[in-house]
């Protein structure tokens, strides 16, 4: 058995018609990446699903309701000696809803196109998922 604690970490790659996704850059006093971009998610609670943690997430986050799509990317990485398991999912806003962000959770939102990636001024699995998104959704102009 392991003796470290394992979470569970789901995101969404919120996209819009254009092609676009959605990231947020993380407050200055978050602990963990503090002012860095990012897709939207968190760590999903005991007894949730995936996609029902994911929708609970974005909504405490960014004030929105979304349409969960296909899985576009799963990684492994520790952070500060727990082990995640990180899920990408691409994602939609419902239909009338616009990100509203809370101050002690992200400073600024950008939607991104493809080439846009490098904003994120890292390379990690995160990054690769926004990647294979934009892969997909090229796919599907």
């Amino acid at each position: 058995m392991s003796d470290h604690l394992t979470n569970i970490v789901v995101v969404g790659l919120i996209h819009d018609e254009q092609g676009r996704i959605f990231i947020a850059r993380r407050a200055a006093t978050k602990a963990v990446l503090p002012e860095q971009f990012e897709v939207i998610g968190g760590h999903v609670e005991p007894g949730e699903t995936l996609e029902d943690g994911l929708k609970r997430e974005i909504m405490e986050e960014i004030g929105c309701s979304v349409k969960v799509g296909q899985v576009v990317h799963a990684f492994t990485y520790q952070s500060e000696n727990v082990f995640k398991v990180e899920i990408a999912y691409l994602c939609t806003l419902d239909v009338g809803h616009r990100p509203t962000l809370r101050p002690d959770d992200h400073s600024e939102s950008r939607w991104i196109e493809s080439g846009e990636i490098d904003i994120l001024q890292r390379d990690d699995g995160e990054v690769e998922s926004l990647k294979k998104a934009f892969k997909i959704l090229e796919g599907k102009k």
